[in-house]
């Protein structure tokens, strides 16, 4: 399953831009990728990450994010763009626990973490998952063409 939050999209058309843009790049708020155990099962009514509950494995910032417009294929007009969210690829050091299978975008803030919206959530097979990591590194090596599409 890949899907876009989507009580995130909600917020984006209903709420002022503060805690949802997903380009910020100081050191506290951005855009983090969390790996995510098997015990997690995704909701559509899930909105915060505190949803993910004791879920996550590790957590880590994506450096260099953008959104650019990019064109959607197969039919439509050259002239209709879609932003696409893309970033630098992530290491996370020293992971440790049980099988990763997921991965979950969040909006980071500086409030408390039930402020920090989910965004995307990848469970397919792919960048490099599912994982059981032994204290080594964990990749996630984005696709070249962005990490997902709004």
């Amino acid at each position: 399953m890949v899907a876009v939050y989507p009580k995130w999209k909600q917020a984006l058309f209903q709420e002022a831009q503060a805690n949802k843009s997903l380009d910020q790049t100081t050191a506290q708020d951005g855009v983090y990728c969390a790996l995510v155990f098997n015990t997690y099962t995704y909701n559509t009514a899930h909105q915060f990450y505190t949803d993910l509950g004791a879920n996550v494995a590790a957590s880590l910032q994506i450096t260099s994010p953008t959104v650019a417009q990019a064109l959607i294929p197969t039919g439509v007009p050259p002239t209709t763009l879609a932003p696409v969210f893309d970033g630098n690829d992530c290491t996370f050091i020293s992971v440790t626990g049980g099988t990763i299978n997921a991965l979950a975008l969040y909006r980071h803030n500086s409030g408390a973490n039930s402020t920090w919206r989910l965004v995307f959530f990848y469970d397919n097979t792919g960048y490099g998952l599912p994982v059981t990591p032994a204290g080594g590194n964990v990749i996630v090596s984005w696709n070249p063409s962005g990490i997902f599409q709004i």
